[in-house]
């Protein structure tokens, strides 16, 4: 029926998600102009399509496209195509590509594996499109013939202007001279992906504008030498404008060669990220100098040794995987050189660390330690230094050798965020936390079954926000928390205990509470009717896997109630039955109720 709207000029489709054909019939809207297929499920477009001649947008964006139209090449005023197909029917349509001289922004050229016409039968289809900005090329398959696919890659070098570049699944075992040659004066971004045969990589150093560079999955890449940095003789910085380095998914590389030159400056001068991920056999990499560096992130590189590093500006460290082939060695080292400026740490899966030296790091604001099985201290000194005024924030999760926290407990007075996770051989949280820790506001301790009690002198008067999940030792005395004299206390939930048959206490909770949260009580049979009366500013209740919770108390819930969720305690959700359950009076006020996952 659409298709008989003849002077139609714009049709969007965009997330029709079910819709998979499009009609024949559609060549008959000579008027359209503007087609967005974004996000539908079309596999394949009509051939009449090619007789909508004064179509100028044709967006085809996450389609199930796999070929173009035949003859696609006379849309000859298509500005803005956002993917091409080469189809297996017709490998040689990325000729038609010629004919699209009015390319603009953004284009896509999906299966280049299909073109399978020497290269010598067609042109250069994207050297003329000078208003192309963000170009993609991908394959997808083995190659049969490595010299075929450097003709190819050869054929389609763009315009110059081109700001962006993404190459993904090349299977030629060299690049071309043009990826990287210094006339893209204004490329900005590029990433090189699954080139999985080739050993080298493009000159890409003298790449003037470009800011961000990812190499991923190149499997027969073993060392990356000085013609990364130029091709040529020059007298410029290599990589002069680049802040974001990424690698990953390198298997067989080694190392990467330093850049030196007589007359040259720094490499990577103003290099503000750099990550390394998955790179198993990687030994040495980078300059030992980057001023401009910020963030370093290292993921599953096992054999990496860092050199010392030049920068007055890191500032976060993310270790991940990093050391599990070497047992004792010294997983700070790489970090220790940073350890006047860097701001944030973050640390997982590094099995031989022992010790955090958390003294040599005075500008700390945030340090995340999980998964380190050996950890066992966070101060290499027997007593910790006198203060951390930088530390805010403090997450440790999945170290089952840490026992305790350096004797004196953690002058930081700003750390406003204390979490402890699943550390099954704790005793006990920081020492004096009421002194130490004067501006804590949110309390998480979790899985830590050997803690029995809050340290003397009680929790900071301003915590606002207290957490305890699978804490029996701790729970057992629950009536010596002394929570009452917590004057901010907004949050509270507990989570995963067998014992508790009854709660909260009358004296347990502080009557500021305005978030309750009771889950997995297992043997929970009762809430304590003068403990929950009490809380005269409780606004939101959560009570989720407590099976054996029977009722709600005689005189109901606080009345400044204004959500509750009940989920998993099957006696409790059949009481409160909508109209006709024994409860339901007693939560009938409440204005935002889910009762087994349904709102009322």
């Amino acid at each position: 029926m659409i298709c008989t709207l003849y002077n139609l000029q714009i049709l969007i489709m965009q997330s029709c998600k079910e819709l998979e054909v499009l009609p024949d019939s559609i060549g008959k809207l000579k008027q359209l102009q503007h087609l967005d297929l974004c996000q539908t499920a079309i596999g394949m477009l009509p051939d009449s399509v090619v007789l909508l001649t004064n179509l100028y947008h044709l967006d085809l964006t996450e389609t199930k496209l796999q070929e173009m139209p035949l003859q696609i090449g006379k849309l000859t005023k298509l500005q803005c195509l956002t993917d091409f197909f080469v189809g297996k029917r017709s490998g040689s349509s990325i000729k038609d590509l010629e004919e699209l001289h009015h390319l603009r922004e953004t284009l896509r050229i999906w299966n280049l594996q299909n073109v399978v016409d020497s290269a010598d039968t067609f042109g250069s289809p994207l050297k003329s499109k000078k208003d192309l900005k963000r170009l993609e090329l991908r394959w997808d398959g083995d190659a049969d013939d490595s010299s075929h696919e450097v003709m190819l890659m050869e054929k389609l070098q763009p315009y110059v202007q081109l700001s962006s570049l993404n190459i993904d699944g090349y299977r030629g075992t060299t690049f071309p001279v043009w990826v990287g040659d210094s006339a893209f004066t204004h490329i900005v971004t590029m990433e090189l992906a699954g080139c999985k045969n080739c050993y080298c990589l493009p000159s890409l150093g003298q790449l003037v504008s470009l800011e961000k560079l990812s190499i991923k999955a190149f499997d027969s890449l073993r060392t990356i030498g000085e013609e990364l940095y130029v091709s040529t003789t020059s007298t410029e910085n290599p990589f002069r404008s680049l802040k974001t380095l990424e690698f990953e998914d390198m298997p067989e590389w080694e190392e990467l060669t330093p850049f030196v030159a007589e007359n040259v400056g720094d490499t990577f001068p103003l290099l503000e990220q750099l990550y390394l991920t998955n790179c198993p056999k990687l030994r040495q990499t980078v300059s030992s100098h980057l001023p401009s560096l910020e963030t370093l992130r290292i993921r599953d590189c096992q054999l990496l040794r860092i050199p010392s590093t030049s920068t007055d500006g890191m500032h976060s460290v993310r270790i991940t995987g990093y050391g599990s082939q070497y047992a004792g060695i010294n997983e700070m080292e790489p970090i220790n050189c940073l350890s006047t400026t860097l701001e944030e740490i973050d640390i997982e899966k590094c099995p031989s660390l022992k010790c955090f030296p958390l003294e040599l790091f005075p500008k700390l604001k945030s340090l995340s330690i999980k998964n380190c099985e050996s950890l066992e201290s966070l101060c290499n000194e027997e007593e910790i230094p006198k203060d951390l005024d930088s530390l805010t924030s403090v997450r440790i999760s999945e170290c089952p050798k840490l026992v305790s926290f350096p004797k004196g407990g953690l002058p930081a007075r700003n750390l406003n965020d204390l979490a402890l996770l699943t550390c099954s051989t704790l005793t006990c949280l920081p020492d004096s936390m009421d002194s130490h820790l004067p501006s804590l506001m949110e309390l998480t301790v979790g899985q830590c079954p050997e803690i029995e009690c809050f340290p003397e002198g009680g929790l900071p008067s301003k915590l606002q926000i207290l957490k305890i999940c699978a804490c029996d030792k701790l729970v057992a005395g629950h009536m010596q928390w002394n929570l009452q004299s917590l004057p901010s206390l907004l949050y509270f939930s507990i989570d995963s205990n067998k014992e508790l048959e009854s709660f909260p206490e009358e004296t347990l909770l502080p009557c500021t509470l305005t978030t309750l949260g009771i889950l997995s009580i297992q043997n929970l049979k009762s809430l304590d009717e003068q403990g929950i009366q009490q809380l005269s500013a409780l606004k939101e209740l959560k009570i989720s896997a407590c099976p054996n919770l029977e009722s709600f108390p005689k005189e109901g819930l606080p009345s400044s109630l204004s959500s509750m969720s009940i989920l998993r305690c099957p006696f409790l959700e059949q009481r409160c039955q909508q109209d006709k359950g024994e409860d339901w009076s007693k939560i009938s006020h409440i204005p935002n109720l889910e009762i087994g996952h349904y709102n009322i």
